[in-house]
């Protein structure tokens, strides 16, 4: 019933979570490593040869440092992937995806999410579940997250990882989400639940990943399933810009680099003369200055 792919940096780890989804998956499945302990693959190559190398209709991309909860998880998958309009789930998501890097401003995002999530450190962790009121299983957002992706055979057979635009390990969730958009729902859903043992960093790697799914996308962004005024929409897009440039900064991108990307997502249908000169006036002052 289901294939699980996983990119593999340590055997001994993808023993152990192996072992997990053995004792809890509860449907036929077949568990396919690829080896990446050397680093010579990107994750979107990696899942599509895992892809090329299952046989079952149910495809599941996970993270080898993670531990399922839930019995008989897998049941529960095949059920929400009958329905045919639902493409793409997965245990942690968003909405909306803005013209630029939107996963580094939590505070303005609508995230839904039920997993255990640790510190990097594995000190500390925290089940984090939004869908307090148990009113439904499943909800659709414009995004999910990496760390559990499941989708139909039918769906990846349009919809391929784009192993070359990013060859690294950040941005694929999100343009394999929006990809899946063009057709079908992404939702989350809440009778999957897992422990994640990290708690993901936002580095440059991860903001150049995040600009390249930006420019790619760049005719389509913003997108949300929600509807969103006009005003709603363009004051959502200079808060994203605050939090968008003061990370550059944080990250200690060059000057010139910032500038050029605060031009590049300004001038679009969005733009207001107000908040562009506000957020340039202090781009402007001494470097490292917070603009919030």
């Amino acid at each position: 019933m289901i294939s699980i792919i996983i990119c593999s940096r340590d055997k001994s780890v993808l023993d152990i979570v192996s072992n997990n989804i053995t004792q809890t998956i509860g449907v036929p499945f077949e568990i396919i490593g690829i080896d990446n302990s050397r680093g010579e693959y990107g994750i979107c190559k990696a899942y599509n040869i895992g892809a090329k190398k299952s046989k079952y209709d149910i495809l599941c991309f996970v993270h080898e440092d993670i531990s399922f909860v839930t019995q008989n998880w897998g049941q529960n998958v095949v059920n929400h992937l009958k329905d045919e309009t639902v493409g793409l789930i997965g245990v942690v998501g968003a909405d909306p995806m803005s013209k630029m890097p939107c996963t580094i401003a939590p505070s303005l995002l609508n995230h839904e999410a039920n997993i255990i999530v640790y510190s990097n450190d594995q000190k500390h962790c925290n089940h984090i579940n939004t869908n307090k009121t148990n009113t439904s299983i499943i909800k659709q957002v414009t995004g999910v997250d990496g760390v559990f992706m499941c989708t139909r055979r039918n769906v990846y057979l349009q919809y391929h990882f784009d192993e070359k635009t990013l060859k690294g390990f950040h941005a694929y969730d999100a343009d394999y989400s929006l990809q899946v958009l063009q057709t079908y729902k992404v939702c989350v859903v809440f009778d999957v639940l897992m422990h994640h043992y990290s708690s993901g960093h936002a580095d440059k790697k991860f903001m150049d990943s995040y600009l390249k799914l930006c420019y790619k996308w760049r005719k389509h962004l913003p997108i949300s399933y929600k509807q969103y005024t006009q005003k709603e929409k363009v004051n959502q897009h200079w808060k994203v810009m605050v939090v968008f440039i003061n990370k550059l900064f944080e990250l200690k991108y060059s000057y010139a680099f910032i500038l050029k990307q605060y031009f590049y997502f300004s001038f679009n249908n969005y733009f207001r003369i107000i908040p562009f000169l506000t957020i340039l006036k202090r781009i402007l002052l001494p470097k490292g200055y917070a603009l919030i």
